[in-house]
């Protein structure tokens, strides 16, 4: 069985990490003086959260049901965003 994120989606995630998630754990890093030496800078200037050479701050869940594929992102933190086009149903 295949699994697979649409660019559409793929966008959809993004712009939820840059405007919901982020910018609550920069907050959270730059409190603690021990995690805010994990912040990096893009070339735009924008922070992000530094999770390591691989990422590894996402996991990606696919739940098959009878009616069709229920697909979450699940963030370290705890945020969680379905992305689900449940109008397919």
């Amino acid at each position: 069985m295949n699994f697979t994120i649409h660019d559409l989606d793929l966008k959809k995630i993004d712009e939820w990490l840059h405007e919901v998630v982020y910018p609550k754990v920069i907050e959270h890093h730059k409190k603690d003086p021990n995690l805010g030496i994990w912040l990096l800078k893009n070339a735009n200037g924008m922070e992000y959260p530094y999770y390591g050479a691989i990422g590894g701050d996402l996991t990606y869940q696919f739940t098959p049901t009878s009616l069709g594929v229920i697909i979450k992102v699940l963030h370290v933190s705890g945020a969680e965003l379905d992305i689900t086009d449940y109008s397919l149903w």
